[in-house]
């Protein structure tokens, strides 16, 4: 196993992930006055890409050009077609240790792994035929154990970057 996580300011990603026509671009946005991650079509950059549109998502060379010239944050990926995330927030801390709950999911998930756009958390990519996806089942908040969250993601995650695992 490869421990090591990517950072998400290289605009990189796994190659076995390359082949998708999942890929959209981000910007920071400001909504009801807190930052978000907004995700935009690649091939109209002034139009925001919606997961449940297939076809507002592009290539990963599109998803490059259009953050080389839109001015973009970065570069997200629709979790579909049996691709699957599992985002682990607030699980590192101001020195990048990772805590040990973290640390035990990505060594058992051993899979292409990737600091998270605010850099306090993680995402963990994997393939899977068929997952039943259930909020009630797999989101776990652990307040009491450093604010901790953990959800199986079935929608997109920003960025995509990093170098395989």
């Amino acid at each position: 196993m490869n421990s090591q996580l990517f950072d998400p300011q290289q605009a990189q990603i796994p190659e076995t992930m390359k082949d998708r026509y999942q890929f959209c671009i981000w910007k920071k946005e400001e909504r009801n006055g807190k930052p978000t991650k907004v995700p935009y079509n690649p091939n109209q950059p002034d139009h925001r890409a919606q997961t449940n549109h297939p076809e507002t998502f592009g290539s990963y060379a599109e998803a490059v050009m259009a953050l080389q010239t839109s001015g973009a944050s970065g570069i997200g990926v629709r979790i579909d077609n049996g691709l699957w995330a599992i985002d682990i927030d607030h699980c590192v801390d101001e020195n990048g240790q990772l805590t040990e709950m973290a640390r035990e999911i990505i060594r058992i998930m051993d899979s292409p792994t990737e600091y998270s756009p605010s850099g306090s958390g993680v995402h963990i990519y994997f393939t899977a035929n068929q997952a039943d996806f259930s909020k009630e089942r797999y989101y776990i908040a652990r307040p009491k154990v450093g604010g901790q969250t953990v959800f199986l993601n079935h929608r997109s995650t920003t960025p995509t970057t990093g170098q395989g695992r």
